[in-house]
């Protein structure tokens, strides 16, 4: 624990005895970083490199810990930022800071997010075109075992006033050519009915404007979902989903 000791707290205890382990850990793990955010990816280093995944619902104030190499290193969650300030040009407000990570091979259901399968989703600056737009996500559908596609799912309680969703969709720069990927925005009703309100094939390395409008579902509670799709071919090869500028507009003509 940093080369301190930490114990955690159990339910009806009152003290607790710590025993020095019988031999040292062959790896002592090392970060930078000793506060993490949620959804954010960190490098662990011990004699190899390792990038661990932040769980999106991790609770602000918790303590997280990584087992590597035979040696366990721990993180602190912290609270998430206060949204920017709009100014006066910019109406927009930004999706919530939690979501939920998903994904699902062609074919079967939907599920949590399994690295195993080479499905990545987490909170990222992107560059596309040359171009780099921070406070964004980067996703790749699954390509082991099978292709399908990431998503991340918002909670989102609209208000009564319309509203669409506009953000920025790209292929990050240094990806292979491929064939492109698909973006796609989707809400899901009360009901669990699945609504397609916006898509877009991407096969440059640039940043291009995906929207939908929300107006059917003003005043109601729904997911929101951000989908990244290896596409009708199922090729993976390259496909470096970019999201950034996420956010909730009224619709042209009521700014």
């Amino acid at each position: 624990a940093r080369g301190l000791s930490f114990v955690r707290p159990v339910k009806g205890a009152f003290s607790y005895r710590v025993r020095r382990g019988a031999t040292a850990p062959a790896a002592v793990l090392t970060c930078a970083r000793e506060r993490v955010k949620p959804g954010e990816r960190v490098l662990i280093q011990g004699a190899s490199e390792h990038a661990v995944t932040i769980p999106a619902d991790a609770r602000p104030g918790a303590r997280l810990w990584f087992e590597r190499e035979g040696a366990w290193i721990d993180f602190t969650v912290e609270e998430p930022p206060p949204p920017p300030p709009a100014s006066a040009t910019q109406q927009g407000l930004p999706l919530p800071a939690w979501y939920a990570r998903g994904m699902a091979l062609r074919g079967q259901a939907e599920r949590e997010l399994d690295g195993a399968t080479g499905a990545q989703l987490y909170a990222a600056s992107s560059a596309c075109g040359g171009h780099t737009k921070p406070r964004g996500l980067f996703m790749h559908p699954p390509y082991k075992g099978g292709t399908g596609y990431t998503f991340a799912r918002y909670s989102l309680a609209l208000p009564s006033e319309a509203l669409q969703i506009r953000c920025a969709v790209g292929k990050k720069d240094d990806s292979d050519a491929g064939d492109g990927l698909l973006f796609k925005i989707a809400v899901e009703d009360a009901g669990g009915q699945r609504h397609e309100i916006a898509r877009r094939q991407v096969a440059a390395h640039a940043w291009y404007t995906l929207e939908g409008s929300l107006a059917p579902w003003a005043g109601q509670t729904v997911s929101l979902l951000l989908i990244t799709d290896a596409g009708e071919k199922d090729n993976s090869s390259g496909d470096w989903g970019a999201w950034a500028e996420l956010e909730l507009i009224p619709p042209p003509g009521n700014l």
